[in-house]
């Protein structure tokens, strides 16, 4: 059946379905090597995703009073984390929101912070959606949606050595 079924639904662009038949052939007719190929692969996933887990040395947390370091478990930053109560004990009001996607996990972010009443800057070199998701609509949204401030990087750092240099 693989050699008919399998090719068949890879021509009609169903490869889901040829993988799964040439897995269910493989177990059923090699399982000794079928648990093989599974343990390697399993390995070979693990180490890539312990690799892609890793936090480059330039985002490596500082520690510090000012520094919150919050495990996030869902699309937004403040959904179960504790992360609202942190930033008011330290008399937060604005949040810059960066990373990716822009059209999940920032926007996600970024309701959570309007419905607290946080400003919302989201740097444009910051973030990224999946290919084929249109960027620039989706900062649009944000901005017109959560009134997000649309900046760069470099924006934002100037403003920062701005009002440090108004401070002193």
């Amino acid at each position: 059946t693989m050699e008919i079924y399998a090719p068949l639904a890879h021509r009609f662009g169903i490869r889901q379905v040829k993988w799964e038949l040439e897995d269910l052939c493989m177990k059923v007719l090699e399982p000794q090597k079928y648990h093989q190929i599974q343990r390697l692969v399993q390995d070979s996933r693990a180490a890539r995703e312990a690799y892609l887990a890793q936090v480059i040395a330039e985002l490596t947390p500082r520690p510090g009073e000012r520094e919150i370091v919050s495990a996030k478990r869902a699309y937004g930053a403040f959904d179960g984390t504790g992360l609202d109560e942190q930033l008011r004990a330290l008399g937060v009001d604005e949040v810059v929101l960066t990373g990716q996607h822009t059209h999940i996990c920032v926007r996600h972010s970024a309701y959570g912070a309007l419905i607290r009443h946080y400003r919302i800057s989201v740097p444009r070199d910051a973030v990224c959606t999946f290919e084929g998701v249109d960027e620039d609509d989706a900062l649009d949204y944000l901005r017109d949606t959560y009134a997000a401030r649309i900046t760069t990087i470099d924006e934002l750092i100037g403003a920062e050595a701005a009002a440090r240099g108004a401070a002193t």
